[in-house]
């Protein structure tokens, strides 16, 4: 890995249409070399079996350009600019819609799935502050967060929206290293749409997330343990330090939860 990065600057400026699918930025670029580290990581993570194939090399004044064949046997070229110590200071990739098959297509950006009226997106774009605002704040465990709060608390999570006719009735959020753990918060559905399984498919969805394949996936839970029990969580013994206190954390459930 570090052999690899030796080719790029520090402030190296990374874009690609895998970026999204992988890293979870929108934009589609990275910066910096240790952004760059994680994205490869999580590239070979993703492709075990990642092989190029060049086909060509074309040199620019102060540019190379690869034309290569690369993962899904898709067709790329990936456009090199050099600064002075021949380091590459930005990448930007190319793919072709589909390999020569044709069966084969770049990944879409983002996770979705449906159920009849309903369906969940890791879209941050499908997510409604206002209305994820007013539903946590009818929560036990968030009512005293700040929009700020909870606006930046999105921003570095992985969250699946439930929108139904194009409004917001549901959320699930993951706090991620996308290795060894993930931490499940912020599970709600908007009282007026349960009852229909959604919790069930919230969970199960957020589950089979390509991002969320980590070695554990930890949570907490004041009365919904029987729901993730269904879904191989455990009680377990914990420790926790906050400067807010969460009494329940402290008894041992009771048979009805």
């Amino acid at each position: 890995m570090e052999a690899i990065l030796a080719h790029y600057a520090d402030e190296i400026e990374f874009t690609s249409p895998f970026v999204p699918k992988l890293a979870g930025i929108e934009s589609g670029t990275l910066v910096g070399k240790s952004a760059l580290r994680d994205y490869f990581r999580q590239g070979l993570e993703a492709y075990p079996d990642l092989r190029f194939e060049l086909m060509q090399v074309l040199v620019g004044v102060r540019s190379v350009t690869l034309l290569y064949r690369s993962v899904n046997n898709l067709d790329a070229a990936e456009v090199l600019t050099l600064n002075n110590l021949a380091r590459i200071v930005r990448a930007e990739v190319h793919y072709s819609p589909s390999n020569r098959a044709g069966e084969a297509s770049l990944p879409n950006a983002f996770n979705e799935w449906n159920r009849g009226e309903y369906f969940l997106s890791d879209d941050s774009a499908k997510g409604d502050l206002d209305a994820i605002c007013a539903l946590l704040r009818s929560t036990y465990w968030a009512d005293d967060r700040s929009r700020e709060v909870i606006e930046k608390s999105l921003q570095h999570s992985i969250c699946l929206h439930l929108v139904h006719r194009g409004r917001q009735v549901g959320l699930i959020r993951g706090v991620t290293d996308h290795a060894t753990f993930t931490w499940v918060c912020d599970v709600i559905v908007d009282p007026a749409h349960r009852g229909r399984g959604l919790g069930k498919w919230l969970v199960e969805s957020f589950l089979a997330h390509p991002q969320l394949q980590t070695i554990n996936q930890h949570l907490c839970t004041k009365d919904a343990h029987r729901l993730y029990e269904e879904f191989g969580f455990q009680r377990i013994e914990a420790m926790r330090r906050s400067s807010r206190p969460m009494p329940f954390l402290l008894k041992p459930p009771t048979s009805g939860e």
